[in-house]
């Protein structure tokens, strides 16, 4: 391993975990709030980020951390919708609030950076890195496609009528999402989307 390689690993993993935790405390706690006791029950109201890391997530995370970008995931929270306050709106809610976590790290970030002008290389490399980072996962979760984040806010707001068709859509979202992580860069539309919110991140 080439001391780079190192420096990202190191930057990367740690922050991907914390995010990643933090956004699925946020599920878990907004659902709780709601109504719904099944993430208390299963233990999913911690900080700890053992009970929310997904084995299979994780070990992407410091694959692609290797290979020059941080991409994994955690473990779902469950929720059950009809035990949530406003129902089909506690749904919208508790899906938005793991995006918005990501929202808000990236824009502590931004602001520490732009406020310190004279702030220390390693330093602004950790906050630039968890900038973009939460930047691509809050942009990423918030896709209208299950099983994602942005699909479940996108069922909550359809009109009920609409339902059975979001309902087959479904069934094909993670194959549709696949093949749009797969596809190479000139032919995803991810990339440009994540480097244009990104820009826009750091623009405002």
């Amino acid at each position: 391993m080439t001391d780079n390689l190192l420096m990202r690993l190191a930057i990367v993993v740690p922050v991907a975990i914390v995010s990643l935790t933090l956004h699925e405390l946020a599920h878990a706690a907004t659902a709780d709030a709601l109504g719904d006791p099944t993430p208390r029950e299963q233990g999913r109201l911690s900080f700890n980020p053992i009970v929310h890391m997904d084995p299979m997530g994780t070990l992407m995370l410091v694959v692609s951390s290797m290979a020059g970008f941080g991409f994994g995931w955690a473990r779902p929270v469950q929720v059950k919708v009809h035990l949530l306050r406003w129902e089909r709106f506690g749904n919208l809610l508790v899906s938005a609030a793991g995006p918005m976590v990501h929202v808000v790290l990236a824009a502590i970030a931004i602001a520490i950076l732009k406020a310190n002008p004279t702030i220390s290389y390693g330093a602004a490399s950790w906050l630039e890195i968890a900038a973009v980072l939460n930047v691509v996962l809050a942009v990423f979760n918030l896709l209208p496609i299950p099983p994602l984040d942005g699909g479940h806010v996108l069922e909550s707001m359809l009109p009920r009528g609409w339902l059975p068709a979001y309902a087959e859509f479904a069934k094909v979202g993670p194959i549709v999402l696949l093949a749009l992580v797969l596809l190479p860069g000139s032919l995803s539309p991810l990339p440009w989307i994540f480097s244009r919110a990104v820009a826009l991140a750091f623009s405002i």
